[in-house]
């Protein structure tokens, strides 16, 4: 599914908006890790949350970012 590029496939079709590829992909791979035959291969819950925590921080860093140099941008001008 995430190897030969067919994550689309799992995504519900009702949802108002597809994720992008890259999210998608992150989310499927943490849910992969989640269901390792291996139980000690699987990681904890809080693990879990750090994992998804972590994009929503790198995307919230990228806004936050985006916002500062168009504020510092007016303030030259």
């Amino acid at each position: 599914m995430v190897g030969n590029r067919r994550a689309e496939e799992v995504v519900d079709p009702k949802l108002p908006e597809l994720p992008s590829s890259k999210a998608l992909k992150r989310a499927l791979l943490i849910a992969l890790r989640c269901v390792d035959p291996d139980a000690t291969k699987r990681p904890k819950m809080g693990h879990v949350i750090h994992m998804l925590e972590a994009d929503d921080l790198l995307f919230h860093n990228v806004c936050s970012l985006t916002i500062l140099k168009s504020n510092h941008t007016d303030l030259r001008v």
